[in-house]
């Protein structure tokens, strides 16, 4: 053993051993004699104060009574400002004896930080040298089970001084197996390479499929939706052009038919129109079929104008029927 080693390790043990039993450095030589001083003090004031409760107030010692209350105020002020010098007194040389108490220990925390880093030095290049090891364990064995998406830091192993590399390789072939177990079941799914997708963003193969699924429903429904709001929309406009067609065709009519005058005191009957009915074929192919529709309009005593409103107010009703077709 050198000769520095061997005074590394008796300082050690130097250090190690108690020493503050044997070494009272710290003594008190002098007790301030405020304490007594207040014993006196707080006797008398209990005296007089308990004399000054008991007197009785009345309208010819009223006076007498005030002026004895603000003489006790003026006395505990004087003794407020007499304890307040003795106070600084007091405590002036305390503070200097603890900025050289603080300035004393100081040596402790240098001691300290400087130990800690140089222990931490060491403690963090022997996690390193644990981690490069266990990591080029985790490379060999993710590449021997094809699997090219995963780092170290994807596993959230954390390497400790305290961990043994055995255990830290226990978790990495646990990890990597399983995801193994997870790729393996994700192949038989019908949509492998969505699932696979998903299940790189969570490495949660149930979560992963559950996703895929919820999207793919959604966009269904979407499209299901998108189909039917088309197929409303042309059922009415062709429900409207069948209305336009119509009221163009009567308006034909009209300018064609002749129109008796009418009669006094005559009251004319109201426009009769065929009612409609449903087609026979049914539209289970959900493609639009052309259906003609015919209704008469009996012209009585009307003029052009007044059977062409009559027909336009039958649209509304014209276009819900088409619609429910």
């Amino acid at each position: 053993m050198s000769e520095v080693e061997k005074i590394k390790e008796e300082d050690v043990t130097v250090l190690d051993a108690p020493v503050f039993d044997e070494l009272s450095l710290i003594t008190v030589t002098q007790l301030p004699i405020i304490e007594e001083q207040l014993e006196q003090l707080k006797n008398i004031i209990d005296e007089r104060t308990k004399i000054a409760v008991s007197l009785e107030v009345t309208e010819d010692n009223r006076q007498i009574v005030k002026k004895l209350r603000a003489n006790l105020n003026k006395e505990k002020k004087e003794l407020q400002a007499q304890y307040k010098q003795a106070l600084e007194k007091v405590t002036a040389p305390l503070e200097k004896v603890q900025a050289k108490f603080k300035d004393c220990i100081s040596g402790y925390d240098i001691a300290d930080k400087e130990l800690k880093e140089k222990i931490a030095l060491l403690e963090d290049a022997q996690k390193e040298i644990k981690r490069l090891e266990v990591t080029e364990y985790f490379d060999e064995y993710a590449q021997s089970k094809d699997i090219d998406f995963l780092t170290f830091e994807d596993l959230g192993i954390n390497v400790t001084l305290s961990s043994s590399v055995a255990s830290l390789k226990k978790q990495i072939s646990a990890f990597l197996e399983r995801v193994v177990a997870d790729l393996k079941m994700i192949a038989t799914q019908e949509d492998e390479d969505e699932i696979l997708v998903e299940y790189k963003k969570s490495l949660d193969a149930s979560n992963a499929i559950t996703t895929v699924k919820e999207r793919k429903k959604r966009i269904e429904e979407e499209k299901a939706r998108k189909e039917k709001e088309a197929e409303r929309r042309a059922r009415a406009k062709a429900a409207e052009q069948a209305v336009v067609n119509a009221v163009e065709e009567q308006e034909q009519i009209s300018d064609e038919l002749p129109f008796p005058e009418a009669e006094e005191g005559y009251i004319p009957p109201e426009a009769q129109a065929e009612p409609l009915e449903a087609p026979a074929v049914q539209n289970t192919d959900k493609k639009l079929k052309p259906y003609t529709y015919t209704f008469s309009f009996t012209h009585y005593d009307y003029s052009a104008q007044e059977s062409l409103e009559k027909v336009k107010a039958f649209k509304p009703e014209l276009i819900k029927f088409i619609e429910t077709c």
